[in-house]
């Protein structure tokens, strides 16, 4: 009975301390899904001591009772706090992101706006996807979705097709990345398999291709030499990649592939930022 007491007062205590530091850092998305990972494997946690109490007798159920009431008030509350600070981390990144992108169309430079709009489209998403957002934080929203119309109607012409196809592989990665996509994460999994066959990780690289799904193995011809010629594989994967997030593949030349994987681990770094 005492140690149902005690894992009682431990979770009151855990979620008091999460409380504590939940501003001590911004909320990006990537922390955002941890904290509520982490919340609901507490709430699991409080539906187990509650059982064992209960089986314990009405003076263990008693005596755990507050605290877990108080567990879950907090559980609650920190759902909906780790929402507003996930927003206003948003919002924060959006202004800015404003900012780059109205400073990139003065220098009519189509690479630089492409990358702009595109980052901006993605925190608007971010920002859009099931977020209470205020009535303050709608007019920021709507000058920011303006303001990227204007811009793509502005790169009309003044990128290479070769630009904009690097552009659309890129976007397949960070939009299965944010968890737009409904492919049980199969575009995620083609993008690593092909990151680790580029950074010459080979035999891990072949173990996670041959437990991608059949009907992908088949599209994808291993070279003969995986370890010294695998431009084709990772050409491949990518471009599979691309046909599963818009229902058309695009193949990359050599320099695309590297300027993609260079981004793309950028991507990464700001999305694991904590």
């Amino acid at each position: 009975m005492i140690s149902i007491v005690r894992r009682s007062h431990k979770l009151r205590c855990q979620v008091c301390h999460l409380e504590e530091t939940l501003e001590e850092h911004a909320v990006t998305p990537h922390i955002r899904l941890k904290l509520f990972r982490r919340l609901a494997k507490t709430c699991e946690k409080v539906e187990c001591v509650r059982k064992n109490a209960t089986s314990d007798g009405e003076f263990a159920e008693a005596q755990v009772t507050e605290d877990l009431k108080e567990v879950e008030e907090k559980i609650v509350h920190l759902y909906g706090k780790i929402d507003s600070l996930s927003v206003a981390y948003e919002i924060t990144i959006v202004k800015k992101e404003i900012e780059d992108l109205e400073a990139c169309l003065d220098t009519k430079n189509g690479v630089r706006i492409c990358k702009a709009v595109d980052s901006l489209k993605t925190h608007i998403f971010i920002l859009c996807s099931g977020r209470a957002l205020s009535r303050e934080d709608l007019p920021l929203i709507a000058r920011a979705k303006l303001l990227v119309k204007n811009a793509e109607c502005a790169l009309d012409g003044m990128i290479s097709f070769e630009q904009a196809r690097l552009t659309s592989v890129k976007r397949a990665f960070t939009e299965e990345m944010l968890g737009k996509d409904e492919d049980d994460g199969e575009v995620m999994e083609l993008f690593e398999v092909a990151d680790l066959f580029y950074h010459h990780r080979t035999a891990e690289a072949l173990g996670r291709f041959h437990r991608l799904p059949k009907k992908i193995q088949a599209q994808v011809r291993l070279e003969a030499d995986p370890e010294k010629e695998c431009f084709k594989t990772i050409q491949t994967l990518i471009a599979i990649a691309h046909e599963i997030s818009y229902g058309e593949r695009q193949l990359l030349s050599q320099d695309e592939v590297r300027t993609l994987f260079s981004e793309l681990n950028e991507i990464r770094k700001e999305s694991h930022t904590f």
